[in-house]
């Protein structure tokens, strides 16, 4: 990971950054002690950060998207998350042995 500040800034964080004294080797532990963190940040540490997209209020609130995701979780899973430079790069898998609780869902409309 690389940090680098932008502007002139001369805050303290930005001074941490232009010296290099941040380990940057564990985003997560810099992650979890971030002020006013979204709440879509549920868990941080070391090289690992937790997401759960259904507490930004945009898409929690949405119940037609929640509905859709009712029926759709059951049959797709991710297999793999990776990282190439800025892109982020979700496989998703599909899982058949979902069917039924996805039908169930979709029933209960």
């Amino acid at each position: 990971m690389k940090l680098k500040v932008l502007d002139d800034s001369e805050t303290p964080v930005a001074t941490l950054v232009k010296s290099g004294a941040l380990d940057l080797s564990k985003p997560g532990n810099l992650v979890k002690f971030i002020p006013k963190r979204p709440k879509a940040i549920v868990d941080a540490h070391d090289d690992r950060i937790v997401l759960d997209l259904m507490h930004v209020p945009a898409i929690g609130n949405n119940s037609r998207l929640k509905r859709a995701l009712q029926i759709v979780s059951p049959l797709v899973g991710i297999r793999s998350v990776e990282t190439d430079g800025d892109h982020l790069y979700v496989h998703l898998r599909a899982t058949p042995a979902g069917l039924r609780e996805a039908i169930v869902a979709l029933r209960s409309v």
